[in-house]
């Protein structure tokens, strides 16, 4: 899981000190507790510090972003009860499980694991591969990504010739190459919106 892909380039790898991170990224996310599930759930409170796409994303574009299930009260009510309920193997979402007694079929209910996504996944990659590549080849990573081999694990993965855990590295690289296509678009959205925000101060003021 902390492994780079073999797309970054060693020279970008080694000038933003991206092992090192990793390894520090691993320690806080296991450290934090004890227990490795509190210690996880600690972890992404952290990384949800500043609500960056409430104030970088949504307010820009006049839209109000609301978290429900981060009140402190429901926070604190799910750590403790992480606390208090041990996992018991072979049971997933014992709580949920217990909350849908009598309205979800009991097969279903106590069943072990969930359902997966695999081929809902392999076939998106697979219809939308030209439209990804073409995102690969304009993309501005010069100096960060190896393109060629980035296609390579593109086209593999299309024909479900990766396992999908193994794609967690191919997914967010696309996800930052669709924010660095886009910048240029939200950043003319950003002009206009605050040039529309002058407009009605300067009516408002008249």
């Amino acid at each position: 899981d902390w492994s780079l892909p073999n797309w970054i380039l060693p020279s970008f790898a080694r000038r933003h000190a991206m092992k090192s991170r990793a390894v520090e990224n691993a320690r806080q996310m296991y450290r934090q507790s004890e227990q490795t599930r509190l210690s996880l759930t600690l972890y992404g409170l952290r990384q949800r510090a500043g609500d960056v796409f409430r104030w970088s994303v949504a307010a820009p574009l006049g839209i109000s972003q609301a978290h429900p299930f981060l009140d402190p009260r429901l926070i604190t009510f799910g750590l403790g009860m992480q606390s208090r309920i041990q996992p018991r193997p072979k049971q997933s979402k014992p709580v949920l499980a217990e909350a849908m007694r009598g309205i979800l079929p009991d097969l279903i209910r106590s069943r072990g694991k969930g359902g997966f996504f695999n081929e809902v996944y392999y076939l998106g990659l697979a219809r939308n591969l030209p439209s990804l590549e073409a995102m690969v080849r304009q993309a501005p990573l010069e100096g960060m990504i190896d393109k060629a081999l980035l296609l390579q694990h593109l086209r593999v993965g299309s024909i479900a010739g990766v396992p999908l855990r193994a794609l967690e590295p191919l997914t967010c690289t696309l996800a930052l190459l669709k924010w660095l296509c886009m910048q240029k678009e939200w950043l003319q959205v950003r002009e206009k919106v605050s040039l529309t925000d002058h407009i009605v101060l300067q009516g408002e003021r008249g």
